[in-house]
């Protein structure tokens, strides 16, 4: 496996987490993202590269294209995957994505 394009740290539950973040795809519409931790992954994706084109102050879209974030409520779940999503915006909010996309 190659090295993560970034590491993002998230506590839950009171539990701190390393997750490592890769950069899959970014085009004029959409980036992707595999997050990894421990032995669980998801993929997200997100249109930052089509409001950056259109210079748009909307809030970024993202979607969970694969993986799930394991046992848990719906609330649990989501505040986890929203955590994720902070940390993953602070990371690249004035970043531009490797020249080459990684393949994990």
């Amino acid at each position: 496996m190659t090295d993560p394009d970034f590491e993002i740290f998230l506590t839950v539950k009171g539990q701190k987490f390393r997750m490592k973040v890769y950069w899959l795809h970014s085009g004029d519409s959409v980036e992707q993202f595999r997050i990894v931790g421990g032995t669980r992954s998801i993929v997200l994706q997100s249109n930052r590269p089509q409001l950056k084109k259109e210079n748009s102050t909307k809030a970024i879209d993202w979607k969970l294209l694969d993986g799930d974030l394991g046992k848990g409520s719906a609330k649990d779940v989501a505040e986890t995957l929203n955590n994720i999503i902070v940390e993953i915006e602070l990371k690249i909010k004035d970043q531009l994505p490797p020249m080459e996309s990684t393949t994990v």
